[in-house]
């Protein structure tokens, strides 16, 4: 059991974690990864948990990428157009200025994107997205 107990009143953003460290050069161990239950709400008999999940990406220190609610939904990560990075097949995000169908250019409100090994493409049509 991992706990982590507040020297007053808990408030919301208590939690605990679990660091995943490896050698990636002689005598050198990076935190490359890291599980969290975080608390957003702690209401006696009303708290609310979410997992958190953090990933190093360009040797920079461990950086929240994805976050299962106590709601039951998943919040992934959130990139503009331009800003989407280079993809792999399956992957998925939302592109935050997205064109759905029917919307102009430059007048997207938000899409949720997967790659397809070749493009970034709106989930709503198959199109490569587009701001």
């Amino acid at each position: 059991t991992l706990r982590s107990t507040s020297t007053g009143t808990p408030a919301a953003g208590i939690g605990v974690a679990l660091d995943f460290a490896a050698e990636t050069a002689a005598g050198n161990n990076e935190i490359g990864a890291r599980i969290g239950a975080v608390t957003t709400d702690v209401t006696s008999t009303s708290e609310d948990f979410d997992l958190v999940i953090s990933t190093m990406a360009a040797g920079a220190a461990v950086a929240e990428v994805g976050r299962h609610k106590s709601t039951g939904t998943y919040k992934m990560p959130v990139f503009t157009v331009a800003n989407l990075p280079a993809g792999t097949a399956g992957e998925i995000s939302f592109a935050s200025n997205g064109r759905k169908n029917g919307e102009g250019a430059a007048a997207g409100t938000g899409v949720l994107v997967f790659h397809d090994g070749t493009a970034w493409r709106a989930c709503d049509t198959g199109a490569t997205v587009a701001a």
